[in-house]
């Protein structure tokens, strides 16, 4: 298709700027390269390799926020790394067909996420309010924590970091940038220990990485950069409306 490589710009830019901002970016990419003829499991592969880039340059964004992040919760990290890599581990060994068939219902829930996000987001702020201090105690079941969301996010990853939101409910921060900084610090790690796994067993389409990258780049240091002024509810809107008619697409591939 001639126009592929913009396609693959402007969804690389919109999904970094979705992760940026929020979450959920993988909701695009994803089916852009279904759509442009790529197998189930090299385009998720290829979709977490494409928003790694943007969610470290994000992190980047945050660096301000992340250098007032408590030393303790660098400790959350190591676990949430392993559970990419038992995330991406299985996905390996499953096959196209079945991880079609599966795909549809992930995008579902991270559907619902997105619809979900400001109940999530407000849930996480009431709850921030009930924790003035983390025991080591809480620290680590809050890692069992981690481990276990992160092999979702190293399987699949669309929704990870909305659900990364949601569980942050349970920590001591309250400064919303803090927040997202540090979402966005652990989905680098996460997201790199997966793609590297992915990478290794040549599970990964290089020819159209770099249009996907750029955009999603750019996507995700402007948004970081400009979160406060970006109007995230009409954004939200647009992406649930195209989200919505994706997962009814792939539903219908899979399943009729």
């Amino acid at each position: 298709m001639w126009f592929a490589p913009l396609l693959l710009l402007g969804g690389g830019f919109i999904a970094g700027l979705m992760n940026s901002v929020a979450g959920g970016g993988s909701l695009i990419i994803y089916p852009i390269l279904v759509a442009v003829g790529l197998p189930p499991i090299i385009a998720n592969a290829t979709t977490g390799v494409t928003v790694f880039p943007g969610s470290l340059s994000s992190a980047y964004g945050y660096r301000k926020h992340l250098r007032k992040l408590p030393a303790r919760y660098y400790l959350i990290i190591p676990p949430a790394v392993l559970g990419g890599y038992v995330g991406a581990t299985i996905l390996r060994h499953t096959s196209d067909h079945t991880f079609s068939h599966v795909v549809p219902w992930f995008l579902l829930f991270g559907l619902i996420l997105i619809i979900l996000q400001p109940r999530i987001m407000a849930w996480a702020r009431k709850r921030r309010g009930h924790h003035k201090r983390n025991t080591m105690h809480t620290l680590f079941w809050l890692a069992v924590g981690s481990f276990t969301i992160s092999i979702y996010g190293g399987y699949f990853g669309a929704g990870y970091a909305i659900v990364l939101l949601a569980f942050l409910g349970f920590t001591e921060l309250t400064d919303i940038h803090e927040i997202n900084g540090y979402k966005n610090l652990i989905s680098v790690a996460v997201n790199l220990t997966s793609s590297i796994y992915l990478i290794c067993y040549g599970l990964v389409q290089w020819s159209i990485l770099p249009w996907l990258i750029i955009g999603n780049v750019v996507g995700g240091y402007l948004g970081a950069t400009y979160s406060t002024h970006l109007p995230k509810k009409s954004i939200r809107w647009v992406i649930i409306v195209v989200c919505t008619f994706v997962t009814a697409i792939l539903f219908t591939r899979a399943y009729y």
